[in-house]
């Protein structure tokens, strides 16, 4: 899936986290001795494996395995129970259930010990992949930079909540917890993954136990029934046309509804349709070359990569041909690269984002984030959208679902949009 050499790279959101919070430091007499006593309130972890994300139970046996007791000092245990019934309050608030209050608990968990940091990774050598400062803050460790509203709303335990419950617009149509198909049945880590795109979809179930202690220490009802009435308002966003939701959740040149490196955000449909060009329609089968072996090709990709076949569905739909080339790793001014950057060159390119899908659009993946996706990442293209809002991706080079080698396959399986990590549009002539 390579169109230069594979960098193992993520896109948006910043690799979570190789980040300890060493929050209180204390010190104690013993003797004529000082002792130190360094509470590790929780780690950030981060670690890049390649997965498939996969719903499943609730029932994880994780929880009970872990370690049930974080041993903070008391007055950041008592701001934990604080910011765990915020969570409760907001999300019973806006009429869902106890689930979702669960989720969001264990997601803070998983991000920054349930406590409110001023502080992200920005001091970890982390960076996002254009190479500027990552900005997370907050409970959910939401980055100012990619969307998700200014550092006192992110630091605001109930706006940030709100945000992770019905995305950054708080529409309950900007990706948030509630776009998650399945979120209430989901396996939670997977379905917090959605949301944060964090590149382990695994990364939460360390936070179960701790989680469900805070949870019980503070009362929190997680068996509450959801309130459709109080749900309306935000609900209401809905009703607007395919077109204006598609409107409403894509950006030109910004990541506000799309700023992860992984896989499903819980995407929202588009327009049912049929691509005209919903075919093998690649011109260059004849000069692809076994596996391994890489050629340039007219776009200046590579002959049978993801990137090649891609870029090929782009060129066409903008007028080009084989012999004209229109679309190609360049164009623009901003070179696409593999398949995990092509987000960010359409994103600095002030090309549209959006994590709705469209009939003839680019569908991308972020490094190890799907069924076959490696660490270069992978685009695809959408050749349908069904009437139930799923779409149907062909691609080439997808071990997944295809011969070795450079090879073309469509996916006989609808998919939810939100299995694919962005929709870069094609850009308009």
């Amino acid at each position: 899936m390579t169109s230069e050499e594979s960098r193992a790279q993520d896109t948006g959101k910043p690799l979570w986290k190789p980040l300890v919070a060493v929050l209180v430091i204390g010190f104690f007499f013993v003797g004529s001795l000082i002792v130190v006593v360094t509470f590790v309130v929780g780690s950030i972890g981060y670690s890049n494996h390649s997965q498939r994300c996969e719903s499943g139970s609730t029932v994880n046996p994780a929880i009970g395995a872990v370690d049930d007791g974080l041993d903070v000092p008391e007055e950041l245990h008592d701001e934990q129970l604080r910011n765990a019934r915020i969570i409760d309050r907001t999300a019973a608030a806006l009429g869902l259930s106890g689930q979702a209050s669960k989720i969001a608990i264990i997601a803070a968990m998983g991000e920054s010990t349930l406590l409110n940091l001023d502080f992200g990774d920005e001091g970890q050598g982390v960076t996002n992949p254009d190479g500027t400062a990552t900005t997370s803050k907050g409970l959910f460790q939401q980055q100012t930079s990619q969307g998700w509203g200014t550092v006192e709303q992110v630091t605001d335990p109930e706006y940030a909540t709100k945000s992770f419950l019905l995305g950054p617009q708080h529409d309950g149509a900007s990706r948030g917890l509630v776009t998650v198909s399945g979120w209430e049945t989901g396996e939670i880590t997977h379905v917090i993954h959605r949301v944060q795109r964090n590149s382990n979809a695994n990364h939460y179930a360390d936070s179960y136990g701790p989680a469900e202690r805070i949870i019980r220490e503070a009362g929190i009802d997680v068996h509450r029934s959801a309130d459709e009435e109080d749900q309306e308002q935000w609900r209401s966003t809905e009703a607007r046309s395919p077109e204006d939701a598609a409107a409403a959740g894509s950006t030109q040149g910004s990541v506000a509804d799309i700023d992860g490196c992984a896989s499903d955000g819980g995407g929202r449909a588009g327009v049912p349709g049929t691509s005209a060009h919903g075919r093998n329609t690649y011109p260059w089968d004849d000069f692809t070359p076994a596996p391994g072996v890489y050629n340039v090709d007219p776009v200046r990709f590579f002959y049978g990569e993801c990137t090649s076949y891609a870029a090929w569905k782009v060129n066409e739909l903008m007028g080009g041909s084989p012999t004209d080339i229109i679309f190609d790793n360049g164009y623009g001014g901003h070179i696409k690269g593999n398949g995990g950057e092509w987000k960010s060159a359409w994103e600095a390119a002030g090309w549209t984002v959006s994590n709705v899908p469209r009939v003839d659009s680019v569908a991308w993946w972020g490094p190890n984030s799907g069924a076959g996706v490696g660490a270069a990442g992978h685009v695809g293209w959408v050749d349908e959208i069904t009437e139930d809002g799923k779409v149907i991706i062909s691609e080439y080079n997808n071990s997944y679902y295809a011969p070795p080698g450079h090879r073309y396959s469509r996916r006989s399986v609808a998919i939810d949009p939100g299995q694919v990590g962005a929709y870069l549009y094609v850009p308009e002539r």
